[in-house]
């Protein structure tokens, strides 16, 4: 068992020849991993990420080559790699929450574009592959004792079938191109920079409930065994993976603690090392939960001469106590400034700290053409200090996607110094669901509307000169027809608000249950514009709107029954969350309708929670 600070030791990556990409690098785990490799390997590290990556990944890993490919494209992932020796497969599949949902077709398709990026790697003679996979979830019920890897696979959950589908995919790709390929079955995970997130992460949310006096959502009744590995040593464990190679072929080895923990002493821990008491949510478990699931790591010290080195309660106490001290041991380098200030935001004016303003912030993603400029102006007309959140224009030396990171970095940099009531932008939930772990009390809102009159309105509006480059956008798409057939176009909703490509629409469609503190609809747009107006505090004038798209002959368009299928046929996913978040909304109706007509209760609308009422 780790008892205290990693003894002065050689950076594992120190002894890796050749080149080696990472696949996946932007996730928890793989965020570790660059930091260890990157200062090392120099221009033989490759960074290849389903998006753009953010300027921090410059000072991790300043010489790495770059690239951005999906996996949706399985060939395009795989020619990436380039010319490395050794690929890191760290693709995320999302969560236990978000994947229980998935029929076994879907798990049939996600296994099947990963075992095709498999295969696509095996192209390239020699090269070795390592698979990192689930300690816990594959396993299933473990018991009291240490399960080792000879142990029979029994996964109790989706998420659990999802991964063992993985592996067993890749070994048939091994037997059938002589792609050789090792299996790392990761334990749960902490450590400094991991997001809280739905069903894991328990370490994270603990340390944040203590931090920002909220409750914690506990799932059973803490008597729940678990097995948590510091995300510091298990990125030393992939290094060492990497640097034995070809001589692990075909093993699978676990990576954890070796040692149990109760989440109930999970919660005195924190709570003793916190000085104070944590407030205690009870949460029905997810059918499949396990009880007990610890992992014996003896094949890991036999074969990698890995150990964790890192000890659970003085990270907890440096979560809680030193934030920096934290971030240092979990790279192993001092932080930089850049770790702890950000620049602001050119467009607020000088920050200065201040009490903070009365009530929580709001926070308005913003998809495009839902009617949001027009309920951003009169929330922000109720709601100060506020800001929106804008993407710079100017910047073409960097990519959209980490000019829209940089902006929300600086947005989150400007809050923590000085408090606002209200901010929107056309964000993503990728980084919108870094806010409520900065400010837990944030609330959170956003607006969905049908996929059909959605596109038609982006179209006649990006045809006008409210567009700046609306000449270039008419020349590109003469016709509505030639913009729906454009990719870019296509599912604006999920794009805005997936956790990861391919998240299934009842994924979405719970965490902005769980997530969001209200969700409208444009189709009923007086009444969730009402609800929300009240929600936030602010009294209701006359119904207005900005930003109207006008009637001109260079927009018109014409509906038809073919052109909706059309436009339905390419935004399946949009059809989809749009479905069953109408269908919520409908059978929550009559509730909100009773809300509007009850005196105002600014305690009860405080207390509002993804769109619970009182």
């Amino acid at each position: 068992m780790p008892t205290g600070r990693p003894p002065a030791r050689d950076n594992p990556a120190a002894g890796i020849t050749g080149r080696v990409a990472l696949v996946g690098c932007n996730g928890f785990i793989g965020r570790a991993v660059t930091r260890l490799l990157g200062p090392v390997l120099g221009e033989r590290l490759t960074l290849v990420n389903r998006s753009e990556l953010g300027p921090v990944f410059e000072r991790w890993a300043p010489s790495a080559l770059r690239a951005v490919a999906d996996l949706a494209e399985p060939d395009r992932v795989a020619a990436a790699c380039g010319d490395a020796e050794t690929v890191v497969d760290l693709v995320a599949d999302g969560t236990p929450a978000s994947v229980h949902g998935l029929d076994l077709r879907r798990i049939h398709h996600l296994t099947a574009l990963r075992c095709d990026f498999h295969a696509a790697l095996a192209a390239r003679p020699g090269r070795h592959l390592i698979l990192t996979s689930s300690g816990g979830a594959v396993y299933g019920e473990a018991g009291a004792t240490p399960v080792s890897e000879s142990r029979a696979e029994r996964p109790a959950a989706p998420y659990g079938l999802l991964k063992l589908s993985i592996e067993q995919g890749l070994a048939h790709v091994g037997r059938a191109t002589g792609l050789t390929w090792t299996t790392l079955r990761i334990a749960n995970p902490y450590g400094p920079g991991q997001q809280v997130r739905r069903g894991q992460g328990v370490v994270a949310a603990l340390v944040q409930a203590s931090l920002n006096d909220i409750p914690f959502q506990l799932r059973g009744d803490g008597g729940e065994v678990r097995d948590f590995v510091h995300v510091a040593d298990v990125a030393e464990a992939i290094a060492l993976a990497v640097r034995v190679g070809r001589d692990l072929a075909g093993e699978i080895i676990n990576i954890g603690s070796g040692t149990g923990r109760r989440i109930g002493d999970l919660i005195r821990l924190v709570e003793e090392a916190g000085r104070r008491p944590i407030r205690i949510e009870t949460m029905p478990q997810m059918p499949g939960e396990i009880r007990s699931n610890i992992l014996d790591i003896g094949k890991a010290g036999r074969l990698l001469g890995w150990q964790p080195h890192r000890s659970l309660e003085r990270t907890i106490h440096l979560l809680l106590t030193e934030p920096t001290g934290a971030t240092a041991e979990a790279a192993d380098d001092p932080p930089t400034a850049e770790d702890v200030a950000q620049v602001r935001m050119p467009s607020f004016p000088s920050a200065q700290a201040k009490a903070p303003p009365k009530g929580p912030l709001w926070f308005f993603l913003h998809i495009p053409k839902t009617a949001g400029s027009s309920l951003r102006s009169e929330l922000a007309g109720g709601l100060a200090p506020n800001a929106n959140v804008t993407v710079a224009q100017s910047d073409s030396g960097r990519t959209f996607e980490i000019r829209r990171d940089a902006a929300f970095d600086r947005f989150l940099a400007e809050h923590a110094v000085r408090p606002l009531r209200f901010a929107s932008g056309h964000m993503r939930w990728r980084q919108v669901r870094r806010l409520p772990a900065q400010d837990p009390q944030a609330r959170l809102a956003t607006m969905l509307r049908d996929p059909v009159t959605r596109v038609v309105s982006a179209y006649r509006y990006m045809r006008t000169p409210m567009h700046p480059p609306h000449e270039d956008f008419i020349r590109e798409f003469p016709r509505i027809e030639d913009f729906i057939e454009h990719s870019a176009h296509r599912n604006y909703m999920a794009m805005f608000l997936s956790e990861y490509d391919d998240e299934p629409a009842s994924s979405i469609a719970d965490r902005l249950e769980s997530t969001f503190a209200f969700v409208g609809l444009y189709e009923d747009y007086s009444l969730s514009r009402a609800v929300l107006l009240k929600l936030a505090g602010v009294t209701a004038a006359e119904e207005r709107h900005v930003r109207k798209t006008p009637d001109l002959p260079v927009n018109e368009v014409t509906p038809s029954a073919d052109l909706e299928r059309r436009i339905r046929a390419r935004n399946e996913r949009d059809c989809e969350i749009h479905a069953l978040w109408r269908d919520r909304h409908e059978r929550r109706r009559a509730e909100w309708v009773a809300f509007l007509a009850a005196p105002s209760d600014a305690r009860a609308q405080m207390e509002i929670v993804g769109g619970t009422l009182p």
